[in-house]
């Protein structure tokens, strides 16, 4: 074998070599650009899921904050009426009551459920919210069995807090999600 076959041949092993290098450089590059890729997406979805439970919890607590304000300003002119409008003023309360309350127990699960994607300070104020509220209904739902035409005096905190309870998990969550503290349409 002559001297320029060998440097021939020598040449062809190196370049063959250094071709498999990248080669091998080539695949490892794309599975770790594959595997950041999955991971982003991954990521993405969550944080598009959050974004959507947290507005759908946005929009409950706006509804739950009409509803409850409803019922405090019934629940004010029962206390002030006279006891000749006692039973009409226990029927409005009543029913402002349970619009409030049905709205309370279709949506709970889904604001428990949805708490997982709140940060773990917004996730337990507003598990401990929800229990209050659980509170108020039981009250009102004992006023409702007595079958009385007094208004129930007996609630486990004034209601009015309640109202400013939910008024500042909307501003948290309007933050966590950066927001303007609005009640956002479903469709959006």
């Amino acid at each position: 074998m002559s001297e320029l076959q060998a440097d021939l041949l020598k040449i062809i092993v190196e370049k063959g070599l250094l071709g498999l290098l990248l080669g091998g450089l080539a695949f490892y590059v794309q599975r770790t650009l594959d595997t950041h890729r999955a991971r982003n997406v991954y990521y993405q979805k969550l944080a598009e899921e959050k974004l959507s439970a947290l507005k759908e919890v946005s929009l409950i607590y706006s509804q739950q904050l009409v509803l409850l304000g409803n019922f405090l300003r019934v629940l004010e002119r029962a206390n002030a009426d006279t006891p000749e409008k006692r039973d009409d003023s226990a029927r409005q309360l009543m029913s402002a009551y349970n619009a409030f309350a049905q709205h309370y127990r279709d949506q709970a699960p889904v604001l428990l459920r949805n708490t997982i994607f709140a940060s773990r300070d917004l996730g337990d104020r507003m598990i401990a919210h929800q229990k209050r509220l659980g509170q108020l209904v039981e009250v009102v739902e004992a006023f409702a069995t007595r079958k009385s035409a007094e208004p129930p005096h007996d609630l486990p905190e004034p209601p009015q807090s309640l109202v400013e309870t939910l008024a500042e998990l909307q501003h948290a969550i309007a933050s966590e999600i950066r927001i303007p503290p609005t009640i956002e349409d479903r469709a959006s």
